[in-house]
């Protein structure tokens, strides 16, 4: 070996430069792996919450159009010439559909809604049809629950007897 000083600092600074070693490497993959999976399952969880909360809201909006619509005497076209009576909602819980249909000598379905594959109606629903007459405050079917179910977690929309969610 030969103890020349140039001859020890180059073979210093080439071990300096050598980079990491696998061990280390080894270390940080699997640290961002870890991290990875953390925050995918975070991400599921999260997706799945929403696609409750969206099917739920969108059966809420539907119950608020009936309402509105009751309220406010508006007539399809489907009855013209004809006694308008007032919306309904009717809810299949078969087959997790549910509909907004006008009354007058007649149902006639406006719109039909289909929840998500993994969304359902529970147990725990109490109405099957909620009625909102014109000119009125009220709901026949009141002070009811609905509530849809999926990937463990429950949403609840309740209806008291004037026809208003809480």
């Amino acid at each position: 070996m030969i103890n020349c000083p140039r001859h020890n600092s180059k073979v210093r600074r080439f071990r300096s430069e050598k980079g990491f070693t696998l061990l280390e490497l080894i270390v940080v993959f699997t640290i961002i792996a870890i991290l990875s999976t953390m925050g995918i399952a975070s991400f599921m969880t999260y997706s799945r919450n929403q696609t409750l909360v969206q099917a739920a809201q969108s059966l809420e909006n539907t119950i608020h159009l009936a309402r509105s619509d009751a309220l406010s005497q508006v007539k399809p076209s489907v009855c013209t010439g004809q006694v308008l009576n007032g919306y309904q909602i009717d809810i299949n819980t078969l087959n997790n559909t549910y509909s907004l249909s006008v009354v007058c000598n007649g149902t006639h379905v406006v719109s039909q809604t289909t929840l998500p594959t993994t969304i359902s109606f529970s147990s725990q629903t109490t109405a099957t049809s909620i009625f909102y007459p014109i000119i009125s405050s009220g709901a026949t079917g009141g002070n009811t629950k609905i509530v849809l179910t999926g990937y463990g977690n429950n949403f609840t929309i309740n209806i008291d007897n004037n026809g208003n969610l809480y």
